[in-house]
């Protein structure tokens, strides 16, 4: 009789090898997983004067980087320096939003920002060589970048309805009336590419292309070239007026301290001096 049990059997089946630990493959980093912090920086315009399709329209804030290595890097590049763009590029590489032009900054928020990027990489102490309009000796002195005033009186329509002021919302301008021609004028803040540009080109020309930058409608009309032409007849009177006006109750950015000669003793109010050794301390 055949053994059917072993003819029916199933074949041994020979167990698997263990399978071996799997590798874990590290990559290597290519950047270095660190950001630097980012703080937000009070704007003297609070927004207000720019167009309702730029980035900072009716923005209080603007938030910047702590500036870095990179940022020094470019500050010291003698190309950059010569052109004149040095810290443009410092700004344009520390902001966060990168669809803010910095040209269209308006200059007190420029400056703002400026004084806020050189406390977060020097610190608030500025060492600065000053000279005494009294025994014109030249002093070391300490300004302290942490004292400053905003100035911004738009909101109080009673102060511009005294000087016969007028805020247009719709605009964005600073209405007010020349009392010697007897002419409408409308004004904003300059940008910081208006600021720059005629510090660079009108040296002999400053106060006629900085009127035509403050200007932006006189009678009714806006054409740069037109602004230009009533500028160049403004009564003196007028100009000064307009200027103190700007000055008086346009948003600005005041860093301005008291100064006291090591030699002499003199106090006077001194403007902070952004030259050079803003961003190169010693």
């Amino acid at each position: 009789m055949r053994n059917n049990n072993k003819r029916l059997a199933q074949p041994e089946i020979a167990p698997e090898p263990p399978s071996p630990p799997q590798q874990v493959v590290v990559q290597p980093h290519t950047v270095f997983p660190y950001s630097p912090p980012t703080e937000l920086v009070e704007l003297p315009s609070r927004g207000v004067f720019y167009p309702e399709d730029h980035p900072l329209h009716k923005k209080k804030k603007a938030e910047i980087k702590l500036m870095t290595a990179q940022e020094e890097d470019i500050l010291s590049s003698e190309s950059l320096v010569e052109e004149g763009v040095a810290v443009t590029k410092m700004l344009e590489s520390i902001i966060v939003d990168k669809n803010i032009d910095i040209d269209s900054l308006l200059a007190c928020d420029r400056d703002a920002l400026l004084v806020a990027a050189r406390i977060s990489g020097y610190g608030a102490p500025y060492q600065a060589k000053v000279s005494c309009t009294q025994c014109f000796e030249t002093t070391d002195y300490a300004f302290d970048l942490t004292k400053k005033n905003i100035n911004f009186k738009l909101g109080n329509k009673k102060v511009l309805a005294k000087h016969k002021l007028k805020f247009d919302d719709e605009n964005q301008t600073l209405v007010c009336s020349l009392p010697a021609s007897k002419i409408e004028v409308e004004i904003r803040p300059i940008t910081n590419f208006e600021n720059v540009f005629n510090a660079s080109n009108f040296e002999n020309k400053m106060i006629t292309e900085y009127l035509s930058s403050l200007i932006v409608k006189a009678a009714g009309f806006d054409d740069p070239s037109v602004i230009k032409s009533f500028v160049y007849t403004m009564p003196a009177s007028d100009s000064k007026l307009l200027r103190q006006i700007a000055l008086d109750y346009l948003p600005s950015y005041d860093i301005n301290q008291e100064f006291v000669c090591s030699h002499c003793g003199h106090k006077e109010i001194r403007e902070v001096p952004l030259n050079a050794g803003f961003f190169w301390p010693e």
